[in-house]
């Protein structure tokens, strides 16, 4: 597995950027996460499309997971307690804006 690496401020900031390698197809879900309390947003990422990985939650347990390629123009906002991959660029320098 590939951690996020936090670039300004810190993990635990209410707004920060991260960095994550691109990612290539055939592609493996190697984490998936959730915040109960909170709802993370990832507004206009600067590159051109990433990939998001939201699967439906059974008996609290991701399950049938569901892949989508963002559009260019669109950030994401995670629903509080939705199961969710960590962001996979498909192009240009990883970089992500989040306000959590």
């Amino acid at each position: 597995m590939i951690a996020p690496r936090w670039i300004f401020p810190k993990k635990d900031a209410p707004a920060s950027v991260f960095s994550r390698p691109r990612r290539a197809f055939r592609y493996r879900q190697e984490m998936m996460e959730r915040h109960p309390p909170g709802s993370p947003a990832f507004p206009l990422p600067p590159m051109d499309g990433f990939l998001i990985v939201a699967p439906p939650d059974e008996e609290r347990k991701p399950v049938r997971l569901q892949a989508f390629v963002s559009q260019l123009k669109y950030g994401i906002n995670v629903h509080p307690n939705r199961w969710h991959g960590v962001r996979g660029p498909l192009s240009g320098s990883g970089l992500f804006p989040l306000v959590d």
